[in-house]
């Protein structure tokens, strides 16, 4: 695949924007209803407004470090899994 400049360029095409990889952290899973929601939380607050990834693979925070006891804990909140998110709100 190394030479392969048109096989390269359609897997970046899948995975990268037009102004380069989109980095998201992992998506929130306390006091949210879904994964629209979380997604939708993180997109606002890095101020996102642009062209996404035809695939954005997504990461939920499924625990929290605990400052008193110096464990991470598990969070145990169930988030629905939406089969289409709406991302209209940050494409131009």
């Amino acid at each position: 695949m190394e030479g392969d400049v048109e096989a390269l360029r359609k897997m970046s095409a899948i995975f990268d924007t037009s102004s380069g990889t989109l980095a998201l952290p992992p998506l929130p899973v306390e006091n949210v209803l879904d994964i629209q929601h979380s997604l939708s939380r993180v997109l606002h607050e890095k101020s996102f407004s642009g062209n996404l990834p035809d695939f954005l693979p997504l990461m939920l925070a499924r625990d929290k470090f605990d400052q008193k006891s110096r464990e991470w804990k598990p969070l145990h909140d169930r988030v629905i899994l939406n089969d289409e998110l709406d991302l209209s709100e940050f494409c131009h």
